[in-house]
């Protein structure tokens, strides 16, 4: 074998294992988990099993959420979750943590996200005002039917 063929057999070679890299690269970012996201939280605020919680949590009305489904180029599915909040607390909220869940027919759990809502979205909630919330997950089997789309309130906090 003389250099030329030899330097040819090697720059092939680099160039087959460096294709396969960076291939593999892209399968591994395009199938990643959509739960890899660390859950955002809202510190210092009121949770369930405090009897402050529940009490505010009743005088927070949610309208009936509205699910939109869309799919994305990779294959996954992404179902929007829209609602109207409104505040009849007395106080003002200045903070708002929501999860939206996504279940089927038989009650199994498809889809789940966590958001802080205020002050993400706006600074604060005034006593009768209200805020429309848009709250995304992610990752959802698209062979799975959602049948139930539910939005909650999780957190809260006043000042």
């Amino acid at each position: 074998m003389n250099r030329l063929t030899a330097a040819r057999l090697l720059t092939t070679a680099i160039i087959a294992i460096s294709a396969g890299a960076v291939t593999g690269l892209i399968v591994m970012l395009i199938r990643a988990p959509a739960g890899t996201v660390e859950t955002p939280r809202l510190e210092g605020a009121l949770r369930a099993g405090a009897l402050e919680f529940e009490r505010y949590r009743e005088r927070l009305v949610l309208d009936k959420p509205v699910a939109a489904t869309s799919l994305r180029a990779t294959g996954g599915v992404v179902v929007e979750l829209k609602t109207i909040v409104r505040n009849e607390t007395g106080h003002r909220l200045h903070g708002l943590e929501m999860r939206g869940v996504l279940t089927n027919g038989q009650g199994a759990r498809l889809g789940e996200r966590v958001a802080v809502i205020i002050p993400q979205q706006q600074a604060l909630l005034e006593p009768g005002e209200e805020i429309k919330v848009h709250l995304v997950v992610e990752g959802v089997n698209p062979d799975a039917q959602h049948t139930d789309a539910r939005l909650e309130v999780t957190g809260l906090r006043f000042e």
